[in-house]
């Protein structure tokens, strides 16, 4: 085996490497994003069935939200929202 060719099966395995590396990031990267945009649709869903109807009251439920609720609770939230595809809950 040459020396070019070796040279060439290395950068290629290196590359190789890298492109699994950068999907791995990116993978990570979606399911962080997923997840926020999730919690953010489940505590919207609370704000629409606790009635939320002035800013006053989107303070005081957020504080609730994010202070009083078990996660077994936002959890329900999160769940129903889940069930809608992500790309739909983007539009």
């Amino acid at each position: 085996m040459s020396t070019e060719t070796l040279n060439i099966d290395e950068l290629i395995g290196e590359a190789t490497n890298l492109i699994k590396d950068i999907n791995q990031t990116l993978n990570k990267a979606y399911k962080k994003t997923a997840k926020a945009i999730y919690d953010a649709k489940g505590f919207e869903l609370f704000l629409i069935d606790t009635g939320a109807s002035s800013p006053d009251d989107i303070e005081t439920l957020k504080y609730e939200w994010f202070n009083k609720y078990s996660k077994e609770e936002k959890k329900e939230y999160i769940d129903k929202v889940k069930e809608i595809p992500l790309a739909q809950l983007l539009s």
